[in-house]
């Protein structure tokens, strides 16, 4: 999954990865419990959530990265 996020990053979409052991707001905010969890957010608001990393999990989020790195910016 990391490697699909980093990948997404490389071509324009914004990621930022944050430590799980951090005291960062943003894992409360959003209430990261899971480790991994990627979160599609739309000014600021989340549009799609995916956590751990079954292999459907996966494939949803390469779906979701691929729409993401086609859309118009």
């Amino acid at each position: 999954i990391i490697h699909l996020v980093t990948e997404a990053g490389q071509h324009g979409i914004p990621v930022r990865e944050l430590d799980p052991d951090s005291s960062s707001p943003f894992l409360e905010q959003y209430r990261v419990l899971t480790i991994p969890t990627l979160l599609v957010l739309h000014h600021g608001k989340v549009v799609s959530r995916y956590e751990g990393e079954s292999r459907s999990t996966v494939q949803k989020i390469r779906t979701r990265l691929a729409r993401l790195e086609e859309a118009p910016s």
